[in-house]
């Protein structure tokens, strides 16, 4: 309400009388003139709007620079000065307050967060033979496209992509596997005896036999006691003990064809025999 204690009065160049409240926004002139030819001249603005600020809005969270610009009034930022244009890089939490000459005034906070998120429990590329767990703060992630939630258990075999995003929209991501199956060898069993040679493959992994490193589809012909170990990237492990003799069973006291006239005490250096089809001892 505008008052005046004598004369008549315009309000941009409108008669205007004393005690009227002026609400629109706008700039005004008020010219007062008394019997007496004063004048009292008033210039002044109503603005009621807020300054606006772009850049920047309110809650948001970024992961990158923010030039930050506003159309009117001073600025604090974190209760510095501010100028409007300036760009912000560090990160941290920040407040905005803009004020205008009416007063009127803007609070913005933001926050810049650069950093990616950690995460515990699973790292990328890595294998695995038993349950696992991923562990983050502060973020939200998905499995295999499935939302998923810190410290669950990750028990199933399988392939997976863990991907982990915080507020501001940066992302670990994280590939790694479950393998909880030992490899697969085929051509040799665990301890048993061949007396050929032996083709041995298996379906994963690294292998060595009797210690030396081992290729897969590899024949195997001399004879002796042999260890393969064959590893995969999980850390299973498959053993095989296997033996390839292919030297038959040494026999005394006898020989073959041949006809004795007395009692014959037969002995063999290996194996089980029969004799005349009966379970015979050396």
């Amino acid at each position: 309400m505008i008052s005046f204690n004598e004369g008549s009065a315009t309000l941009n160049a409108l008669p205007f009388t004393s005690g009227t409240t002026v609400t629109a926004k706008g700039f005004y002139t008020l010219i007062v003139t008394d019997m007496a030819d004063n004048t009292t001249t008033v210039t002044f603005t109503i603005d009621k709007t807020a300054p606006e600020v772009t850049g920047v809005t309110d809650g948001s969270y970024y992961n990158t620079d923010r030039t930050i610009t506003f159309n009117e009034g001073s600025a604090t930022l974190n209760g510095s000065p501010f100028t409007s244009g300036t760009t912000v890089t560090a990160e941290g939490f920040y407040t905005l307050i803009v004020t205008d000459l009416a007063n009127n005034t803007t609070t913005v906070t933001f926050t810049i967060d650069k950093t990616a998120p950690e995460v515990t429990g699973v790292t990328d590329g890595s294998y695995y033979n038993i349950t696992v767990s991923a562990t983050f703060s502060d973020a939200s992630a998905t499995l295999n496209g499935v939302e998923y939630l810190s410290g669950t258990p990750i028990a199933n075999e399988g392939t997976y992509q863990l991907i982990v995003s915080n507020l501001a929209g940066n992302i670990t991501t994280i590939n790694f596997v479950i393998d909880k199956t030992a490899p697969v060898v085929t051509g040799v069993t665990n301890n048993t005896y061949y007396n050929t040679n032996r083709t041995i493959t298996f379906n994963e992994g690294n292998a060595t036999l009797n210690g030396s490193p081992f290729t897969s589809g590899t024949t195997v012909s001399a004879e002796g006691s042999y260890i393969l170990v064959v590893t995969d990237q999980a850390g299973n492990v498959t053993t095989i003990n296997f033996v390839i003799d292919k030297t038959a069973p040494v026999v005394t006291g006898v020989t073959n064809n041949t006809h004795y006239n007395t009692n014959r005490t037969i002995t063999f250096n290996e194996g089980n025999a029969t004799l005349n089809g009966s379970p015979f001892t050396s």
